[in-house]
């Protein structure tokens, strides 16, 4: 009992350090990669010593941070527009084609973007449904609702359900299903894809109850 909790600790703080250990890792390079380029050609073209001759002064390091920030933020732009978009595109699937590489590239951007928030606006909430077959079930998420399906007998509305797969939480499969057929989960949907992304060796604490009676 113990060592389940410490490992499911262990793992929790994994997902949690992982990409903000690699995100610090790459931008504190590029930092260094700047700061360094900066202080060479202050030195091999005479700029400080120049500057120095009138009265200014450069500043020995630092310069590569601010210089961070900016073509961070350049990135950002850039892949807002139409051109950028299709780049990034293109390096992506680069990176998805190229073994394990692949694989731990999605872990990471599945987990960033929980951490970050950019799935709350995306999923409305966590359910349970009797997928792939009678018997077995997976965790979903409601992405909405359907304003096509017209089915009398159905007795209630349509939803639209998104089901990842287990690491990789960028593939899944998509599910229109009755709402009489889902369960809903009492739990946040940052807990949910860190329990697909690990393959259920993190979970919710506290677990939530669930009860399957609630199906006919």
């Amino acid at each position: 009992m113990i060592f389940r909790k410490t490992r499911n600790y262990f793992l929790a703080g994994l997902l949690v350090t992982v990409p903000i250990g690699i995100t610090v890792w790459i931008v504190w390079s590029i930092f260094n990669l700047l700061d360094g380029w900066y202080r060479y050609l202050v030195r091999a073209y005479g700029i400080r010593d120049y500057l120095t001759s009138r009265n200014y002064t450069l500043p020995e390091y630092g310069i590569g941070f601010f210089v961070t920030l900016a073509l961070i933020t350049l990135i950002g732009f850039v892949t807002q527009l139409y051109v950028g978009r299709k780049l990034f595109d293109l390096i992506e699937q680069i990176f998805l084609r190229l073994p394990v590489i692949s694989n731990l590239y999605n872990g990471i951007k599945q987990i960033t973007a929980t951490l970050m928030g950019r799935h709350k606006n995306i999923f409305e909430r966590v359910v349970l449904v009797e997928y792939p077959r009678k018997g077995l079930y997976s965790l979903g998420f409601v992405t909405g609702r359907d304003r096509i399906i017209r089915k009398p007998d159905c007795g209630g509305e349509f939803f639209y359900v998104y089901i990842p797969k287990t690491p990789n939480a960028a593939t899944g499969v998509f599910l229109i299903v009755p709402d009489t057929e889902t369960v809903p989960m009492n739990i946040s949907v940052e807990e949910a894809i860190k329990m697909i992304v690990s393959g259920g060796m993190v979970s919710p604490n506290p677990v939530p109850d669930v009860s399957l009676d609630v199906w006919p």
